[in-house]
Formats: structure tokens, sequence, C-alpha cells
């Protein structure tokens, strides 16, 4: 199926999810990640902001902080399509971004990581084989695309977002681990 029909129709599945579900499911995920050994070793993290009923990591945002991880979340540049980790502290002032999505207010000395332990990816709609379909603006996929393969890319989504089948282009960049509310799907070599 092609990634525009996928998009559309996991879209309206994830809209159906009332607003209670998408509450309750995002809590669980959360402190599912938090008691996983690759969150509770990692040192520096990129988290996202959600909207439009993507999973809401705001639990994991304040149980980083409180571990002082190094915590990061994205600013987009539309200009050249590009992904700018902004480090986030228990202060930080947020304002909405170009998509209305809110991000970290912007201070130069704050970007300073280029390598993190994990990132955490939101996305439209994953399938079993690691592939992810966002919203085609292709943002995640250029900055995926500069991390170390050391980088463990976690994609977040709940259960009705994933798919049988994407296929995927040459510049998709795969997941190394997907967690829903049912669980943790890891690919074999990360």
């Amino acid at each position: 199926m092609e990634k525009i029909l996928i998009r559309e129709r996991v879209l309206r599945k994830r809209e159906s999810l009332s607003l209670d579900f998408q509450k309750s499911m995002s809590q669980v995920i959360c402190l599912m990640i938090i008691k996983s050994f690759f969150y509770l070793e990692a040192d520096s993290l990129m988290l996202y902001s959600s909207i439009k009923g993507e999973v809401d990591l705001k639990t994991l945002y304040t149980d980083a902080l409180k571990r002082h991880k190094k915590v990061f979340l994205p600013t987009v540049s539309l200009k050249n399509i590009k992904i700018n980790p902004v480090q986030c502290f228990v202060d930080t002032i947020w304002e909405r971004g170009p998509y209305g999505i809110f991000e970290p207010l912007y201070k130069p000395n704050r970007i300073k990581q280029k390598n993190f332990d994990l990132v955490f990816i939101p996305g439209v709609a994953f399938d079993r084989n690691f592939n992810r379909i966002g919203f085609g603006k292709g943002f995640y996929d250029k900055f995926l695309k500069k991390l170390p393969k050391t980088t463990l890319k976690i994609g977040v989504a709940f259960d009705v977002q994933i798919v049988e089948n994407i296929n995927s282009d040459p510049w998709d960049i795969k997941m190394d681990i997907i967690v829903t509310e049912k669980g943790f799907l890891c690919r074999e070599e990360s």
C-alpha cells in the first residue's frame, strides 16, 4: 500500500482514539520506557513534543530531568528542512514552532549535543520491519542519517499505528526499537 494511503488510514484510526485512552496509554508507554535498561543506562536523549494524537512523552521528560539526564527536544528550521536539538532544563521556556508544535525557546549556548544515546521518534505509522511513515516532510530522516550508529532510534506509537508493511524508500531510516502500549519490538542487530 502506498505511503499516502497508509498515512490517511492510520491517522483516521489514531484520531478515533479517545483522549482518555491517549492519555492513559501514553502514561503506560512512558512507564515501560522508564523501566527499560536502555533508558536507565542512557545519559543523553532527544524526545519530541506531541501533536495531533501522538504519544505524549511528558512523563518521560519529567523523569529524565529528575535523573539528571541531558534532555533535548527538536526545533525545526523550515528553510533547510532541519532539526536542531535544544537542551531542556526545568526552567525551559516553550514557544509554538512553525507547525504549531511546542519547541524549547532557542538559546545558542544550549545546542551542544550532536550525539545521543537515545532518540525518541514520533510517526504516523510503523511496521514490524522497523520502517516508519511520518508526515512526509523528511525532517527526521535527514536528522537520523547524521547520528552515529550507536544511537538507539526508538519509534513511539499506539498499537493501532502498527501496519503490516511499509514500502520504504532508500532515504528512509529504520528504527531500532518500536514501543507501543503493548510492549517493545526490537531489531536483532540493535
